[in-house]
């Protein structure tokens, strides 16, 4: 019994650690009734559904899909989009894509291709990565290419 004791206190008093997770990490529909109208979104989490189902131009398709009829895009990791933002935000993933998939042909290692990466010039408002976070998008690109 004691050592029970013990374990938890230290699982309560020095092993948390802080969890995260993603905003909406699901799809779903959303229907709201209001008088005189109803409003409905359809929210897909397309990061998750790109990586599971390997389709790199899942985010350009939703543009296409969406740009004539939708007026914002929640994305659950940015603020709200326009479809022109997510236009441009998807050309980003795929330069981003190909820059890792030109440097993996020419044999180059993902360490080498993300300490190498830098903002392309058309996307300079962005925001750039923390070299953590650079690093393991690159690897996880690296690791998905064939």
């Amino acid at each position: 019994m004691r050592r029970r004791l013990v374990a938890g206190a230290i699982v309560l008093l020095g092993g948390g650690v802080p969890a995260a997770a993603h905003p909406a990490p699901f799809s779903y529909l959303d229907v709201r009734l209001r008088a005189g109208a109803v409003d409905v979104s359809v929210v897909i989490h397309a990061f998750d559904v790109a990586h599971e189902l390997r389709v790199e131009h899942t985010l350009m398709k939703a543009y296409t899909a969406t740009s004539k009829s939708v007026d914002s895009i929640v994305t659950g990791h940015s603020p709200v989009m326009t479809p022109n933002d997510l236009r441009e935000f998807a050309e980003f993933n795929r330069d981003f894509l190909n820059t890792v998939r030109e440097g993996k042909k020419n044999g180059r290692s993902a360490e080498d291709i993300a300490g190498a990466w830098t903002m392309p010039e058309r996307y300079k408002g962005y925001a750039p990565p923390a070299a953590d976070q650079l690093r393991a998008n690159v690897e996880n690109v690296y690791k998905e290419l064939r």
